[in-house]
């Protein structure tokens, strides 16, 4: 197999690898989270306003909504807290991956001083298996990520 050949494989290989950190067009979601969080509040302030017209056995039922509805607002808090977390750590993952597959793709180019001979291709070869390396490494690194953050985000209590 002709070096240029393998070159181009490894760079098919990790444009498919890249393609994993691809990020979504509309990455507002932690954005809309937060607003749904203020608006809980917002409602939880209203309705503990209300109280003071209501009856006071009402005033109990009212009381208790507002304490859901703070609950409910901080489990939002925190998930959006997660899933920001998240989105930073996949864009930093996405930035490393979008270098690696550069940095191969221009393996062949680097070495090509030393094209044709047994010392440069044994140079693309070992530079090639560097940036499979790593970006294996980095889908390992982020595949443990994803794990824990997938139990933290589990974890956010909306039951209270």
């Amino acid at each position: 197999m002709m070096l240029g050949d393998i070159a181009a494989r490894v760079s098919e290989v990790l444009v498919r690898a890249e393609s994993l950190f691809a990020v979504p067009e509309d990455a507002a979601a932690a954005d809309q989270l937060g607003r749904a969080a203020d608006a809980n509040r917002a409602l939880g302030g209203r309705t503990s306003e209300l109280s003071g017209a209501a009856a006071t056995a009402h005033r109990q039922l009212v009381d208790q909504s507002a304490a859901d509805l703070s609950a409910a607002a901080d489990a939002d808090d925190q998930l959006a807290a997660q899933l920001t977390a998240a989105a930073a750590r996949h864009h930093r993952g996405h930035a490393r991956a979008r270098d690696l597959r550069a940095d191969a793709a221009a393996v062949v180019d680097r070495f090509a001083v030393l094209s044709g001979t047994g010392t440069g291709e044994l140079a693309v070869l070992k530079a090639l298996r560097a940036g499979v390396s790593g970006m294996q490494q980095l889908l390992a690194e982020h595949a443990g990520q994803s794990s824990a953050a997938a139990a933290q985000i589990r974890a956010v209590d909306y039951r209270r």
